[in-house]
């Protein structure tokens, strides 16, 4: 579903995006794209869905000790049409992302982004871009879609904790990620994941 940053509304009127650009000194030529995802990488709600095109940065999302709640991990997989002819290019000053399907037709689109952030390059970070936000991707399941409006082809969901000790089962996955360099460090190579990484390690392994 696509993440509700703890508001019932999407935050993007154009003076919001237009402050986040200023902010950051980010003048670059994705029309809003650019501050969209800033948005979202500073948890502000918007449209965009975050997707990794790497299963193991996916599995350790699902399994991570830093999410919000403990609530079941899950490994959510799409696979999108092979047709790129009604891709949206986020180059082009047509496709500004608060002028898009004028009338709210329902859409659910893939942005690839320029990686303007070094966690998205980390992450091979990808987006999604939905026009009814605050409604679960699986309920789409059998509706209708002009062509034009839909990329994803198939959802499909791996439970990574469905016995009792899930929590345990976490830990181990976590440790093994660990052993191939798929940690906190890596996902987040900035101060503040570098030194949450550390903390993490030490937990991890020493119970600290």
């Amino acid at each position: 579903m696509p993440r509700n940053r703890g508001s019932s509304h999407p935050i993007e009127p154009l003076s919001a995006l237009g402050e986040l650009r200023a902010d950051r000194g980010q003048h670059g030529t994705e029309h809003g794209w650019r501050q969209l995802v800033l948005a979202q990488h500073y948890r502000l709600p918007t449209r965009l869905l975050d997707w990794t095109t790497k299963p193991l940065v996916a599995l350790y999302f699902a399994c991570s000790p830093a999410a919000d709640a403990p609530v079941p991990g899950v490994v959510w997989g799409i696979l999108r049409f092979p047709d790129e002819t009604h891709d949206i290019d986020i180059l082009d000053s047509q496709n500004r992302p608060l002028d898009l399907y004028p009338g709210n037709p329902t859409a659910i689109k893939m942005i690839y982004p320029v990686y303007n952030s070094a966690r998205i390059t980390a992450q091979k970070g990808v987006f999604s871009w939905h026009s009814h936000p605050h409604v679960e991707l699986k309920s789409f399941a059998a509706q209708s879609f002009d062509d034009d409006k839909l990329d994803i082809a198939r959802l499909a969901q791996w439970p990574v904790d469905t016995s009792k000790d899930g929590g345990s089962i976490r830990t181990r996955i976590i440790q093994e990620l660990e052993n191939l360099g798929i940690n906190q460090r890596m996902i987040f190579p900035d101060l503040i994941g570098i030194t949450r990484g550390i903390w993490h390690t030490e937990v991890l392994w020493n119970g600290s």
